[in-house]
């Protein structure tokens, strides 16, 4: 650690106090035990956050684990993030897979892989392409797109695995977009349930659109 600028470097197999820095870089497989806050984390490896994590700009190639809350304004992720508690920031670009145990707000959240949200996955702009199954309580939003990831498709081709399907109770929001979703409500103004759609219930405002490969329980226009 440079104690004079504030910023932390750590390389190789490390384990180091919380507190508050400027930058943070690690290359390596490191631990931070304790709050941690900073205005910006670049990590390629593993990082292990014991406590809460308050970031203004993330970026990650590897593994990021926080056992507490994650506030991050900026986050771009190529890896795996697992956050024990719930996570709120502005922008979260992630190629991988995403674990969130409780809520997931943000102004945008854009996922190519799979996600797992444990409460409310709330933006302004969530859109999930999808590689693996991927599931939330619920989801709410302005624009909302949810598809399986083309990659994905070729890739099941070749494989045993099953194909990707993202479940969910109640998705509400302007404009949807969903393919390959299973959910008890669906409620929007302009709603589209694509192919492979298995929704109970869909309530829309302006304009309501289904593919012959979808099913729907039952529908109804709104005020």
């Amino acid at each position: 650690m440079d104690a004079a600028s504030g910023n932390m470097r750590l390389v190789g197999t490390t384990q180091s106090g919380g507190g508050k820095f400027r930058h943070v870089r690690i290359a390596g497989e490191s631990e931070l035990v304790g709050r941690t806050e900073c205005e910006s984390i670049a990590c390629t490896g593993t990082l292990k956050v014991k406590g809460d994590l308050q970031s203004g700009r993330i970026k990650l190639t590897g593994e990021l684990t926080v056992e507490g809350d994650l506030k991050a304004g900026r986050a771009g992720m190529t890896g795996h993030a697992d956050v024990r508690g719930s996570w709120r920031g502005e922008e979260l670009r992630l190629n991988g897979s995403l674990i969130v145990k409780g809520d997931l707000e943000s102004e945008a959240c854009l996922v190519r892989g799979a996600a797992s949200v444990g409460g409310l996955l709330s933006a302004e702009t969530v859109e999930l392409r999808m590689f693996g199954s991927s599931a939330a309580k619920e989801v709410g939003g302005g624009t909302i797109t949810v598809k399986r990831s083309r990659m994905g498709s070729i890739k099941t081709m070749f494989t045993s695995s099953q194909p990707a399907f993202f479940t969910a109770e109640l998705i509400e929001g302007d404009r949807l977009d969903l393919e390959h979703t299973k959910a008890r409500v669906v409620r929007g103004n302009q709603v589209r349930i694509g192919p492979g759609c298995d929704i109970g219930r869909v309530e829309y405002r302006r304009s309501l659109s289904k593919s012959n490969g979808a099913s729907v329980g039952s529908e109804a226009k709104i005020d």
